[in-house]
């Protein structure tokens, strides 16, 4: 525990010139009271000291917290995950699945507590988990991590799987050691292949953002390579060549796009002359100012990691320190570090940092923020009730920075992560009625569409039911359906029954205002979940990638875990002055020294 001792008071006033005249008060009374000038510095430590005794008993009674730091020592926990989808669906799986538990379970020489859960359904007793669920996922797996550590310390997480996952796009795992354990005979696949962010990408004029791009090669020596081509709109923008002529196995290159016309472009990365291993997204440049207030208790390293994020992002911040706060100024965005108002802002755009938990009152209800960013670090949640809010709890964005600086050399992931959150959060505009979001512009055959509505005004928002008319088409058909905008958040979903190209159109009539809202997505013929085997060249990906183990079910055996100790989860709560460990010590070795002292003049 270690106390963080700049507040508010560093700044009174009127607390300053109490606190010095008590002081000098208790200084000069012990001062004058003594005619001898034989121990002039003895005599003036001795009011020094007693004039620092009279402050503290003087500070007992000024209703001032200091904010303290409190661990707790979390029980230990091993997962295993099951992979449940249908390519799963091979004669050997429960033989396979019970003999790795068992594996797992024996390799459990320590006293975590161990859990087993299907990745679809989360059942966790071994003989209701079947291959029946009609995709997986990576974030899927990662969504599962961040549930299974709620007061937990995970130590290791074990993940069986084909490799035939639907969805390969989340964010870098930076949560415990994952062991992937692959099932299924290996089968014969691409020879080289692509992956790298689908969402759509939001930038301000002159911003340069990154889009990192994975490419994997299982191509033999002496073969080459093909080129990358990035079309912009259709035309060939930019032609990405191999160092040496040659892919590695596994390699990530940056992709740097800049722009300053305010415009939508579409973005397509492809290999040359196999444009069917290539996907896209949407680049929208858009210009903005947004200002935030923001609060917090104290200045500290994460606030510095926030400025350099938002003022590349375009976004002003003014920092207001208190220790509590009574009166908001007016603002569309409002931050909150370590600290809440008394009531909260309504229809705004609110970023929650570090609230402590005993200090939350009539808390809105928050709901697991899986797709923010594509390299987000899984701890960040939503708010279904306002407009655009966001909330995390114990987050060390520093350190965070700092383990990437170390890892990679740069801190750009965290940097386009906090970017792409701050443009979630601060750039809606309260005259805006509501908000579509399509989440991939690409899917897989047997896959949901995904839509992500938000309702951006406050009196649409309490009008409940306001109908939304869908129109989806494709070359061969047109479906159309109203949906009901009943919450202030809600996904809208879309399952395709052909392959090929669609587009959307979105409309909402209300008080005479029309809105539509129109894009495009594509439907691939192919499914991972339709092919029975292990993908090895997906395993490798997530292994280069991610920094998973790939253990082969033989070695389970084998491995040895290591016993690392439980982590500690932080709080941050406000006490008494009193009620620091620390006060006490202090006062007494003031009392201490100048007893010695009063002895040495004969004072006793």
């Amino acid at each position: 525990m270690h106390p963080i001792l700049l507040n508010l008071w560093l700044s009174s006033v009127p607390l300053w010139v109490g606190l010095s005249l008590a002081f000098f008060i208790g200084l000069a009374y012990y001062w004058f009271q003594n005619k001898s000038h034989t121990h002039r510095l003895i005599y003036g430590v001795q009011g020094f000291l007693r004039g620092l005794f009279l402050v503290g008993i003087v500070l007992c009674f000024i209703p001032w917290k200091i904010v303290m730091e409190e661990s707790t020592k979390l029980p230990s926990k091993i997962l295993l995950i099951i992979d449940d989808s249908q390519s799963m669906n091979l004669a050997s799986y429960t033989e396979f699945i019970n003999l790795v538990s068992k594996d797992v379970q024996t390799l459990n020489t320590s006293s975590s507590e161990l859990n087993v859960l299907g990745l679809n359904k989360g059942v966790k007793n071994m003989d209701e988990i079947t291959p029946h669920g009609e995709a997986s996922s990576w974030a899927k797996v990662q969504e599962w991590i961040r549930k299974e550590s709620k007061n937990y310390h995970l130590s290791h997480v074990f993940f069986v799987t084909d490799g035939q996952l639907s969805d390969l796009e989340s964010p870098i795992h930076r949560g415990p050691k994952i062991h992937i354990i692959p099932f299924g005979k290996e089968i014969s696949a691409q020879k080289i292949g692509l992956n790298f962010p689908t969402k759509t990408l939001v930038s301000v004029p002159g911003e340069r953002v990154h889009v990192p791009i994975s490419v994997w090669s299982s191509l033999k020596l002496g073969q080459k390579s093909p080129n990358i081509q990035v079309l912009m709109d259709g035309k060939l923008h930019q032609t990405i060549r191999a160092p040496g002529g040659v892919w590695k196995d596994f390699q990530q290159i940056d992709l740097e796009l800049v722009s300053k016309d305010i415009v939508t472009h579409r973005i397509r990365i492809q290999m040359e002359h196999e444009p069917s291993l290539g996907q896209g997204f949407t680049w929208i440049i858009q210009e903005f100012q947004a200002k935030v207030e923001a609060f917090a208790i104290a200045p500290n390293p994460n606030l510095g990691v926030i400025n350099r994020v938002a003022e590349d992002a375009k976004i002003k911040i003014h920092w207001n320190f208190a220790s509590d706060i009574k009166i908001l100024p007016n603002s569309d965005n409002y931050l909150f570090y370590g600290i809440l108002p008394k009531e909260f802002p309504k229809d705004k755009s609110v970023w929650f940092l570090n609230i402590p938990t005993e200090i939350k009152q009539d808390w809105p209800p928050f709901e697991e923020f899986t797709k923010l960013g594509n390299y987000f670090p899984s701890i960040w949640k939503k708010s279904s009730e306002q407009r655009t809010s966001l909330f995390s709890s114990n987050a060390s964005l520093w350190k965070e920075q700092m383990a990437e600086m170390k890892s990679t050399g740069s801190y750009r992931l965290l940097d386009s992560s906090l970017h792409e959150m701050f443009k979630i959060s601060f750039l809606r505009q309260a005259d805006d009625l509501f908000s579509i979001e399509l989440a991939k512009p690409q899917i897989s055959m047997g896959e949901d569409i995904l839509f992500e509505m938000r309702q951006l005004n406050s009196d649409l928002t309490n009008s409940k039911n306001i109908p939304v008319h869908w129109k989806i088409s494709s070359a061969n058909s047109t479906n159309q359906f109203d949906r009901m905008m009943s919450d202030a958040h809600q996904m809208v979903n879309f399952k395709p029954k052909q392959p090929g190209k669609y587009q959307y159109q979105a409309k909402v009539n209300y008080q005479g205002k029309d809105v539509e809202f129109t894009g495009e997505f594509y439907v691939l013929d192919s499914n991972p979940e339709n092919l029975i085997g292990r993908n090895n060249i997906t395993l490798q990906v997530l292994s280069h990638r991610e920094g998973v183990d790939l253990v082969e079910s033989t070695e389970i055996k084998k491995m040895v875990l290591d016993n690392k100790v439980a982590e500690s989860e932080v709080s941050i709560k406000e006490i008494s002055l009193w009620e620091w460990p620390y006060f006490g010590a202090i006062m007494l070795g003031i009392l201490g020294i100048e007893w010695i002292i009063r002895k040495r003049l004969n004072q006793l």
